[in-house]
């Protein structure tokens, strides 16, 4: 299934809008109304999952800082079709140079690399603290991957980040395994835990270099947020 058939249900603007939101390019104010809408809607939750999926698949492949094109900024304009200031919003934008960007021209063109099929979550979880986000997570139920994304997470030296499951059944917490230190990393989990996850809740502790000495959760919580299904 192609980039456009996975937001084929959405309008061109929250299309955009979704990359803005994966790409950081959003003003804190439009981000945080993004985020609401979020919340709520989970086709635009699928957006920016796919391209977040999109633009992780392009940064590994990617051959390093090389300029774009002549002609890509032309073709991005044209597919974009985007106010002046987006336009400059986006063209402005240096990962590494203009390795980025190609990508994101290359998700207008649907280009082979980004037909590929994606990481489709079934549950998701904002983990917030004070109400800055922290940390997302999302679950495929098919293939049993846990996906996690850094937004605010801190690992000190010395220190771990571990992530709970707190079942819906209000049994005890069930470790789901240390927070790697990659902003986006993906973690296989046993079917049988992965099928406690619905309803239940996410949560990131501090704990010892190592985890947890007790199978419980041992310092403070970080940061919390229910699972929903996308």
């Amino acid at each position: 299934m192609s980039t456009r058939d996975e937001m084929a249900d959405l309008p061109e603007e929250d299309i955009l809008l979704a990359g803005e939101y994966a790409l950081h390019l959003l003003a804190p104010e439009a981000r945080a109304g993004f985020e609401g809408r979020l919340a709520q809607e989970p086709a635009l939750r699928r957006a920016v999952h796919a391209w977040e999926a999109r633009l992780v698949q392009i940064e590994a492949e990617a051959p390093g800082e090389l300029p774009p094109p002549a002609h890509l900024r032309a073709e991005l304009l044209r597919r974009i079709g985007g106010t002046r200031a987006r336009r400059g919003r986006m063209w402005r934008l240096a990962w590494p140079s203009g390795a980025l960007l190609a990508g994101v021209v290359a998700l207008g063109l649907l280009s082979p690399v980004l037909n590929r099929p994606v990481f489709v979550p079934d549950l998701h979880a904002d983990l917030r603290a004070a109400g800055t986000l922290v940390l997302q997570a999302g679950y495929d139920e098919d293939i049993h991957r846990l996906r996690i994304l850094h937004e605010a997470l801190r690992i000190p030296p010395g220190r771990a980040r571990e992530l709970w499951l707190l079942p819906a059944d209000g049994s005890a917490p069930v470790s789901l395994g240390l927070v790697p230190a990659a902003r986006d990393s993906y973690v296989t989990l046993p079917a049988a835990l992965g099928a406690r996850l619905a309803g239940g809740t996410l949560a990131v502790s501090d704990e010892p270099e190592g985890g947890s000495p007790t199978g419980q959760p041992t310092g403070a919580v970080l940061a919390s947020g229910p699972l929903f299904g996308v």
